[in-house]
């Protein structure tokens, strides 16, 4: 989408910014899913929150 009319290097600059935390976040969200995979599977005991919800949507509210 960025590349649909020309912009500013600041501009570029910063969706490569935005592009690299959002990267960040799903490959934390991988991990965190790897982990519970695998917490599951060797039958270890892991105490689940609501956290990962309430920040996520947070986050995709513009709240933090």
């Amino acid at each position: 989408m960025m590349l649909s009319q020309e912009r500013s290097a600041e501009e570029y600059q910063q969706a490569l910014v935005d592009n690299i935390e959002e990267l960040e976040g799903l490959s934390r969200l991988t991990e965190n899913i790897l982990f519970l995979a695998r917490a599951e599977h060797q039958n270890i005991a892991v105490k689940k929150t609501a956290c990962f919800a309430q920040c996520a949507g947070r986050k995709y509210a513009g709240l933090s």
